[in-house]
């Protein structure tokens, strides 16, 4: 590990500052943001923290002399208008306000004006900056932004693993717990030291026309975590991560996650820009994800079914996919499609280690340009089960991203036997997490196993249906690219009916699967 300072690291082109270049189509996404509702227009007393003592500034990389007066005059704002009668709000502007925990109440609209910016108190911010915890009827809003000053939080950085070490305290930008009836919009939440929003055991929750920037150095700066929660929607937002965009999840004691709600949604990730898991404890079902777009991602699509709930009822559609590979001990490896059942462990609420369903899903409408393939894979008798594949279209091609010469990054590849590290990733199968790769794995997140890029390759699967897909390989073919343009192992179920390949963009298209695939009549 190398000692940096802050100056070489911005130099590193990351998202400390400004928004990251380039993103798709930005004047639509500018467009979306300026047309968004900012809240009921009724006439309201909005209360401004600096009449009860707040005072702007920032300090930088301390919490600074008035973290502690702004975090009890914002408070006292947030109390005064609790206290009055319907409707209240209180009203953030004016530059830049030092804080900490600020905890939300019932019947609340807070607003963050345009210029205005809530800021972590370096190392004095306890589990969240806002919190909001069994409150109802709450709306959060403006052109303003919630920050968490990542950047002042971390110690040294990686080019091995091209991440860099966190310090001091780990807190998210938004917590939401027992909530009913929120609305966030317009809002940027920038810089997390830890998931950037958790929305945790409530319902109905609504975010639209939101960003979510963090550090693509920062470890575990997640975007939004969806936590045994009921109808949360996400529309119209823009996520720009290091770890998983959206990563709903559940668990025992909160219950069941479900009918969550995705759309008109632009994600990158250094990691997985959709994932389940790898925590569904209880329940993961019902929920529908619809036109997004995901760019300059290491895994576009995944599921990582360790828990003992159920994964099922999960809809894909209109979906635009570019992944590439990113260094080993970031999640995902390089594919388009990563759905996996395997056991995390053998302690409870696993005691014999399996994990629970994963069945019933549908993609539609799904175009994808990865430099790996894509992997649908059960075990043992966590089978993965009831997945149709409807007009996707697939092209596995190298030099998307930083390994353009098609070395990849190294990590620790499994074979039968034995584990060996420093051997090139491109084309292998992530499982992680799991109790089989974490067995002699030698450096921590790196291990993967030994395998070829299909456009699909199927795994203990059942009743799989193909239909109108296409797979094409970029020419020159590497040596990573799979024999077929799709794979299965002897015992799953895979029907072809349309599914077209093309082996070498410069020959010609042909039905061309593995021996004993099933063409559906």
């Amino acid at each position: 590990m190398m000692k940096l300072s802050c100056l070489w690291f911005l130099a590193l082109g990351d998202t400390w500052g400004p928004d990251p270049a380039d993103p798709p189509d930005p004047a639509m996404l500018s467009a979306l943001a300026l047309a968004l509702p900012l809240g009921a227009a009724a006439a309201v007393e909005c209360l401004d923290p600096r009449n009860f003592g707040a005072v702007p500034g920032d300090p930088g990389s301390s919490a600074g002399p008035n973290w502690e007066r702004n975090t009890q005059a914002i408070q006292a704002a947030i109390d005064a208008a609790a206290s009055q009668p319907k409707p209240r709000a209180v009203c953030i502007s004016g530059g830049d306000f030092v804080t900490s925990d600020l905890y939300l109440r019932s019947d609340l609209r807070f607003e963050i004006s345009a210029g205005a910016r809530l800021l972590a108190g370096v190392n004095v911010t306890g589990k969240a900056l806002i919190h909001g915890e069994n409150v109802s009827n709450l709306e959060l809003l403006g052109r303003g932004e919630v920050h968490g000053n990542a950047e002042h939080c971390w110690s040294s950085y990686s080019p091995i693993y091209n991440r860099v070490e966190p310090k001091g305290a780990r807190s998210h930008l938004l917590y939401l717990s027992g909530a009913k009836d929120v609305r966030v919009s317009g809002l940027t939440f920038r810089n997390a030291t830890f998931w950037n929003i958790h929305i945790q055991n409530s319902q109905d929750v609504t975010l639209d026309g939101v960003k979510v920037i963090g550090s693509q150095l920062y470890p575990n700066n997640d975007g939004i975590e969806p936590d045994s929660s009921v109808r949360v929607s996400i529309l119209n937002s823009y996520i720009d991560v290091a770890d998983d965009g959206i990563s709903p999840i559940s668990t025992v004691e909160g219950g069941e996650l479900k009918e969550l709600v995705v759309r008109n949604t632009t994600i990158r990730s250094k990691s997985h820009a959709i994932k389940f898991g790898s925590t569904c404890d209880a329940d993961c079902h019902s929920s529908v994800f619809e036109n997004i777009t995901i760019w300059d991602s290491n895994s576009g699509i995944s599921v990582q079914q360790r828990g003992a709930g159920k994964v099922y009822n999960l809809t894909w559609r209109d979906i635009r996919i570019e992944t590439r590979y990113q260094a080993p001990r970031w999640w995902g490896n390089g594919e388009w499609l990563s759905f996996t059942t395997r056991k995390r462990s053998l302690e409870p609420p696993q005691p014999e280690g399996e994990a629970g369903d994963l069945r019933d899903l549908w993609f539609e409408n799904i175009v994808a340009r990865s430099e790996n393939g894509g992997l649908l894979s059960g075990h043992g008798n966590s089978k993965v089960r009831n997945v149709t594949f409807l007009n996707v279209k697939v092209n596995i091609t190298p030099g998307i991203g930083n390994y353009s010469q098609g070395q990849g990054p190294n990590c620790c590849l499994r074979d039968e036997n034995a584990t060996t590290c420093h051997q090139v990733c491109m084309g292998s199968k992530d499982y992680r997490p799991s109790y089989e790769e974490d067995v002699g794995c030698d450096s921590f997140g790196n291990c993967r196993a030994r395998g070829l890029a299909y456009g699909l390759r199927v795994e203990n699967a059942e009743y799989v249906k193909v239909l109108n897909m296409s797979v094409s390989f970029a020419s020159p073919r590497q040596p990573w690219f799979g024999r077929w343009c799709f794979s299965k192992d002897e015992i799953s179920s895979v029907g072809f009916d349309g599914a077209k390949c093309t082996l070498d963009l410069a020959g010609p298209i042909v039905d061309q699967f593995e021996p004993d695939a099933t063409i559906l009549s």
